[in-house]
């Protein structure tokens, strides 16, 4: 070997030293992305389902599918492992353009700051819906596109039906009232207001009750319950809001009544909730009450009604992986008298459907043979709950928090 050669064969070697790691470096080079049309029944709330969904290219003016394997390779070419004719690295996701379509998409896979189920807007109708920031015009973190044309009420509402049976001063330590409930409880995403800090909820809640009259009075008793909050939700951590409740009653005496009803509360790593409930009367009436006996003689009284002070702790126990609750709740009155409640709500299909339920016993200081006003109070309620947000993705902080007043958390007394 002539010294020529040697010196020949030493830079062949110096060269492929130098280019291979060029040569890996370009087979590591991240492919382009790919953009996956939102089917027209989303599964799974709108999330991936993994190796099931299949993957589209990006054309002008729509999408159409192509099965090809990751790393660009076409089936038919797996074995031989030839890549696809140019592909082209891309230092961004690639997009579609704006002007073509007025469909959301989803990139899929996890390349680099792009993660499984974001969601992207290249339409200027889908700015405010899919920007999540105030720049974009719409302030709360969590698209709120289910009937977007309805700015998230219906989306984020809550529509009950149930029966219940309770006591409370109005029954004047004699028979209860059974009856029947229904409502709706709206929940309000406030993202224009609030910046997405905080979230609102708007309720009615309608009783009837005592079809047959009671051993006072023939008259059917009527309760609407109003309820407005204001609140904020978190994953973890403080939380807390404030609501205001009204009540109309329509018996033997009708009378209106408010009342200030607040929560603040730590939600636990495991989604488990304790806290503190703190009830402030603010509207009193005074009106007649006509009382009939079994003769048919009325008696006619001047009566004050007033929401009673309460002060309550609680522990919520998560149950269903977050989509249901188990609650038990004890505090006390102005008037010392001990109150225990349990409440519950768990879903019975697609979570959208669900069966909620509970009890609140206020036991009084004095006994009922020496109380002269009927400060004994209980409330039994059950029934069933829709709640059309929880059929897809939604935004859970924007779930009411506080559940529309009823006879268990509205303690009604008339003053001596």
């Amino acid at each position: 070997m002539t010294l020529k050669t040697v010196f020949a064969v030493a830079a062949s070697v110096c060269l492929l030293v130098v280019q291979c790691p060029k040569l890996v470096e370009a087979q590591q080079v991240r492919q382009p992305q790919r953009l996956v049309q939102r089917p027209v029944q989303p599964a799974n709330y709108g999330f991936p389902q993994g190796s099931g969904m299949g993957r589209s290219a990006p054309v002008r003016g729509a999408v159409q599918p192509v099965n090809y394997l990751s790393g660009g390779y076409y089936p038919q070419d797996a074995v031989q492992g030839e890549m696809v004719g140019g592909m082209e690295a891309l230092p961004q996701p690639l997009m579609m353009d704006p002007v073509y379509s007025a469909e959301p998409a989803y990139y899929e896979g996890m390349e680099g700051d792009v993660m499984w189920g974001d969601e992207v807007s290249y339409g200027e109708g889908f700015g405010s819906c899919f920007a999540g920031n105030c720049g974009g015009g719409d302030c709360d973190p969590c698209p709120e596109c289910f009937w977007q044309g309805f700015g998230g009420l219906i989306s984020n509402a809550d529509f009950r039906l149930g029966v219940q049976g309770f006591k409370n001063a109005a029954n004047r330590q004699q028979d209860g009232s059974f009856g029947f409930h229904g409502g709706v409880n709206l929940g309000l995403p406030l993202k224009r207001l609030t910046c997405g800090l905080f979230s609102g909820s708007l309720g009615v809640n309608s009783v009837q009750s005592n079809f047959s009259g009671s051993s006072f009075t023939e008259e059917n008793r009527n309760q609407l319950f109003v309820t407005a909050a204001l609140f904020r939700r978190v994953d973890q951590g403080l939380q807390g809001g404030v609501a205001y409740d009204y009540l109309r009653e329509d018996w033997y005496s009708n009378f209106g009544v408010s009342q200030l009803r607040s929560e603040l509360s730590w939600v636990t790593v495991r989604q488990n909730t304790i806290g503190f409930r703190y009830m402030q009367a603010q509207l009193s009436d005074t009106t007649n009450s006509v009382l009939t006996d079994v003769a048919g003689g009325q008696t006619i009284l001047s009566e004050n009604w007033v929401a009673a002070r309460q002060y309550r702790v609680f522990f919520r126990k998560s149950v269903c992986d977050g989509e249901g609750y188990v609650e038990f709740n004890a505090g006390n009155t102005d008037e010392q008298h001990t109150i225990l409640a349990l409440d519950f709500n768990t879903p019975l299909r697609n979570e959208a459907l669900r069966f909620y339920g509970g009890f609140t016993y206020l036991l009084p200081q004095d006994t009922i043979l020496a109380s002269t006003s009927g400060q004994e109070t209980w409330n039994v309620a059950m029934g069933i709950q829709f709640s059309p947000y929880k059929r897809r993705g939604y935004c859970r902080f924007n779930q009411p928090m506080f559940d529309v007043a009823d006879n268990g958390t509205f303690q009604v007394r008339r003053n001596p």
